[in-house]
């Protein structure tokens, strides 16, 4: 029984999985509704003091008139305060994925191991560039952990020839059947990284 979380904003649905790991930090996944903008805040982290700060600092901002790229700039002066008083440097990836309801186009800020892809047109790059959502069009964001985890574990085949095989499926059956493989190939209850 992993998880979940639904939500619907504007007739935009999200849902959201997660599964423990056993190692340190962790993968945090919020969501923020700041006028026509919906903010998805992803952090990866392997230092608990990173992670617990950052969802200090996230509250804060929300309290606020929210701003991504002021949390993303308070964000790396606390990871850069607190990494410089620690010999092993912990990384930390810290991505906030931007929906615009009014146009239905997605933006990114910040950088991270994140990866995106459409049922529509497979893997998407918002590295680089916005994108402009069709309706009805279903977007899955990895996290850095997910994706560690899928390839770590060996599942056997590739993460997206297996989404082209199971796009037909509702969102949460498809999610449900993703982390069911992450669970095939672990010998314990509990993934390499949080997911």
């Amino acid at each position: 029984l992993i998880p979940k979380r639904s939500e619907e904003i504007k007739g935009v649905s999200f849902l959201n999985k997660y599964a423990a790991g056993d190692g340190g930090g962790g993968e945090f996944y919020d969501l923020h509704k700041s006028g026509n903008k919906v903010y998805q805040i992803l952090i990866s982290s392997q230092s608990y003091l990173i992670s617990s700060s950052l969802i200090g600092l996230l509250n804060q901002q929300k309290q606020k008139d929210f701003n991504p790229e002021v949390f993303l700039q308070d964000a790396n002066s606390e990871i850069q305060t607190i990494n410089g008083a620690k010999k092993k440097k912990s990384e930390v990836d810290l991505v906030i994925v931007e929906m615009d309801t009014s146009n239905l186009t997605l933006k990114l800020h910040g950088q991270g191991r994140a990866e995106f892809y459409s049922h529509l047109k497979g893997k998407i790059d918002l590295v680089s560039t916005s994108y402009q959502l069709a309706k009805g069009e279903r977007i899955i964001i990895f996290s850095p952990g997910f994706l560690f985890n899928w390839k770590e574990g060996h599942i056997k085949q590739e993460l997206y020839s297996f989404l082209n095989n199971h796009h037909q499926m509702t969102q949460a059956d498809l999610m449900m059947e993703i982390f069911l493989q992450l669970s095939l190939v672990k010998e314990t209850d509990f993934l390499t990284k949080d997911a």
